[in-house]
């Protein structure tokens, strides 16, 4: 029996003889896959540098002035929109209200005859904001002189209270920038 083993050995050891790979492969082989750090090209650096010197450079881009901008849609036989380039508008006819630009968040406070608050915005229903604009869609359904304030502050503003000048004097004390537009409603 111990015969037959040794022969089944002798077998076994001759069995991969001729597919053995050469000698000192295992030297090569890990010679060929030792960890070495990735090469980043040589600019990556200077680059980096550059574009934070443009970033740091650069002045910084002033905000663009508070723009107020009143658009009227009138309703019945014309059906016409434009620009409201007169200051007058009718009964029936809508307004959009448009204010985009400033430092800081804007609003939008409508008066009617100067003490009645119509809507302020963002909050009244007729409000939309989108970007660096606050719009207000009104339908003119009462005679009066609308006053249109577009307000932008980089401190919090008190919320109006209903009385124009009042409301007007505290955005101002709190240094608001403020720009207005009178639509007459006959």
């Amino acid at each position: 029996m111990d015969e037959a083993i040794a022969r089944i050995e002798a077998a076994l050891r001759r069995l991969g003889a001729h597919t053995e790979p050469p000698a000192g492969w295992e030297r090569r082989v890990l010679a060929h896959t030792r960890a070495r750090a990735p090469r980043r090209g040589w600019w990556t650096v200077p680059a980096f540098a550059l574009a934070a010197a443009f970033a740091f450079a650069a002045p910084p881009s002033a905000p663009r002035e508070l723009e107020l901008a009143v658009v009227r849609e009138v309703h019945g036989p014309a059906m016409r929109g434009g620009d409201l380039r007169g200051d007058s508008a009718h009964v029936g006819d809508h307004l959009r209200v448009t204010a985009r630009g400033g430092a800081g968040p804007r609003q939008l406070w409508v008066y009617r005859n100067e003490v009645e608050l119509v809507a302020v915005c963002p909050g009244s229903p007729a409000c939309g904001a989108a970007g660096d604009a606050v719009t207000a869609d009104l339908a003119l359904a009462a005679l009066g002189t609308y006053t249109i304030v577009a307000l932008t502050s980089t401190t919090p503003l008190a919320p109006p209270g209903g009385s124009y000048d009042g409301d007007l004097a505290a955005a101002g004390m709190a240094g608001a920038t403020i720009r207005t537009r009178q639509v007459d409603v006959r």
